[in-house]
């Protein structure tokens, strides 16, 4: 009689059940229900919940399907064997990464010493292809460097980052205030960038973060893995100790050789802290013989340095060849992040612009990648052949944040036009589209720029020169705040798709039939009156409604200003505050009538009242009481201008407000 509808029923049934498990229950509670009741579900629960990240990790490092998934059921086989030992059981996550990163060394040996043994290669298990599209020497290292680091500093990368849990319930499992978390997030982003540049693996604080996040749900726990580690995890619980039958040879030594590693490294803790009291009583004099001997050490002698911290050698660039570009970088992870945004850019542009994506190319495009500190730059040149083009290559440089965030949109909008138009196009039209194309920040710069050039007669380029430029003039940031001025305003007077036909038949007819034909504009100095009004409006409805720019949060004396604008009615109180700075370096304005600075080096300002600069908007606080932490502790209140706020906890009265910058 068939059975798969009864099959199904269960599965369904099973599945509720598993859901309902875990659902709002910690791991602490679900951990305890399977210790002290046997409950199956809450086990089988912890493994759907942390699976998709232990398996990862054995990914990583082993780069062996087969191998990941022994190490994947001993590092849960760990989890019962030292589970009633786990002190803080809501940060059960941070405990299963060390475990599971721990378990993968210990196939990596043991698998390396098995096919070490083997005289056949073709006995040797096949390598898998790799789950990840990341390099296997930025994996390996990126988790080398993540376990090395300190638990404060770990435990938040693997809630947050692993795990993907939001800051605010990251917070509250850690115990810890939600500003403390940030900052201690924020630091341990920043140390594993740096470490891996020390490595040659050039990456930001946040091309680190997205890494992880990218590869943390990467990893899905095949159905019969789960269900064979749940297996063997309820057979043991129960007492079952006879594991043959029950797990493999391999998971079983695995489990035994990481509880007794973990039982040494125990023990070793203790036996440094028996030894440690006779090694002060001999401290003493040992240190006045060695600091003698170092004072007769000659000047040039050099001391023997780790491997780690070696300067990485010279490695040639990578290249990652995708269906349309060719991406060169020094690195095959940075590679391959530009090739993907690039075809994602690819297609957005194009159905932006065009309304339709364009066909694939017969030649990819070329894009050279450097990492470099400092301001960003990117460069397209083409070759047109019969009206097409041929050849097409790309520059960009910069970190790679602003690469992806602003370059690349910019030079792939160069990339569509040139490709639609199959000819160069007027250079104010290029670099306006491409700009308006690009994020806030280029263009709110570039907005800027233009009321410095509006603001100087003599820098103002005239329309009717200005559409003759075949290349860069003297002035190209005239040209550029011009350029795309005049792009947003025909865009926004009518569509993308006029302003493209409006090229094309200025390239047939001229400029002023043209501007008749698609704007209703008797010729280009019509236009330009138009224009240059429509400008004034906006620069004027952006002063009235009080937008503030860069400038002005910098200007000396404007502390007051700042004030008055965002806290209005409370502003006489901020005003007679008895200190106010104004850091020009952070851009921040703060207020406060008391400072105390902590025993910890952190700053307690009661009350505040706080204005912070960042890109896009202005963020307001004023509290009863703020805890600022710093980069660098401070000893006296003088230093505070001129420090780097890392974060604001504010645990009295609080109002924040959210401010767009035009």
């Amino acid at each position: 009689m068939p059975t798969r509808p009864m099959s199904n029923v269960i599965r369904h049934v099973r599945r509720i059940a598993l859901q309902q498990a875990g659902t709002g229950r910690s791991d602490k509670l679900l951990l305890d229900a399977f210790l002290t009741q046997k409950d199956q579900l809450a086990f089988e629960a912890l493994v759907h919940r942390h699976g998709p990240m232990v398996l990862e990790v054995c990914r990583r490092v082993l780069r062996n399907a087969h191998d990941a998934e022994d190490a994947f059921q001993a590092a849960f086989m760990v989890l019962l064997r030292k589970a009633h030992s786990i002190g803080k059981r809501d940060l059960l996550a941070n405990w299963l990464y060390g475990v599971a990163y721990r378990t993968a060394l210990k196939a990596r040996t043991n698998a390396g010493r098995r096919r070490a043994r083997e005289r056949d290669p073709k006995a040797m298990p096949p390598e898998s292809a790799p789950a990840q599209e990341i390099p296997e020497e930025l994996l390996a290292q990126l988790d080398l460097e993540l376990n090395r680091l300190p638990e404060k500093l770990r435990a938040p990368v693997v809630l947050c980052d692993l795990q993907g849990l939001v800051r605010k319930e990251a917070a509250r499992r850690l115990g810890w205030p939600l500003g403390t978390l940030n900052w201690r997030l924020a630091r341990a982003r920043a140390v594993l960038a740096r470490k891996l540049t020390r490595h040659g693996l050039a990456l930001s604080a946040g091309a680190v973060a997205a890494c992880l996040a990218r590869h943390a749900t990467a990893a899905a726990v095949p159905a019969l893995l789960v269900a064979a580690t749940v297996k063997t995890g309820i057979a043991i619980s129960a007492g079952n100790t006879a594991t043959g039958g029950v797990i493999s040879a391999n998971v079983a030594s695995l489990t035994e050789g990481v509880v007794k590693a973990m039982l040494l490294t125990k023990l070793k803790g203790i036996s440094v802290v028996v030894l440690l009291a006779a090694f002060l009583g001999t401290c003493a004099s040992q240190l006045h013989h060695q600091t003698a001997a170092a004072a007769q050490s000659p000047v040039g002698v050099t001391l023997p340095v780790q491997a780690e911290d070696a300067p990485p050698k010279e490695e040639p660039a990578s290249a990652f060849h995708g269906k349309n570009f060719s991406v060169h970088a020094a690195t095959p992870e940075i590679a391959r992040s530009v090739e993907i945004a690039a075809e994602r850019y690819r297609k957005e542009k194009a159905l932006e612009w065009l309304g339709k994506e364009l066909p694939p190319w017969p030649e990819r495009c070329s894009i050279q990648v450097e990492i470099t500190a400092g301001d960003s730059s990117g460069a397209t040149t083409f070759q047109f052949e019969d009206d097409k083009v041929a050849h097409q290559n790309m520059l960009l440089k910069g970190s790679l944040d602003r690469i992806l965030a602003a370059e690349l949109p910019h030079e792939i909008t160069h990339v569509v036009l040139a490709n639609y138009f199959g000819r160069p196009l007027p250079r104010w039209a290029d670099e306006g589209a491409a700009i308006l194309s690009s994020d806030d920040l280029q263009r709110k710069k570039t907005e800027r720029f233009l009321r410095q050039i509006l603001a100087s007669p003599d820098r103002f380029i005239p329309l009717r020169r200005l559409v003759s430029f075949t290349d860069f003039p003297k002035d190209a940031a005239a040209l550029y705040a011009e350029g795309y001025s005049a792009v947003r305003f025909l865009v926004e007077a009518k569509d993308r798709g006029t302003f493209l036909d409006f090229i094309s038949t200025a390239n047939l007819v001229g400029w002023d039939e043209a501007a008749e034909r698609h704007y209703g504009y008797v010729n280009l100095e019509a236009f330009e009156k138009v224009w240059v009004e429509w400008v004034k409006q906006q620069m004027a409805k952006d002063d009235k409604e009080g937008s503030l720019t860069d400038e002005s949060l910098v200007a000396e004396g404007s502390e007051d200003r700042l004030l008055a604008t965002f806290f209005g009615s409370g502003y006489s109180e901020a005003a007679h505050a008895t200190t106010k700075w104004n850091s020009r370096r952070d851009r921040w304005v703060i207020a406060t009538q008391k400072i105390d600075i902590l025993k910890d080096g952190r700053v307690k300002l009661a009350p505040c009242w706080c204005v912070v600069y960042d890109p896009n908007r202005f963020t307001t606080y004023h509290s009863d009481e703020a805890i600022l932490t710093l980069e660098k502790p401070i000893s006296k209140a003088a230093e505070l201008a001129s420090a780097r706020i890392f974060a604001i906890e504010t645990p009295g009265k609080m109002q924040i407000g959210l401010h767009r910058i035009k």
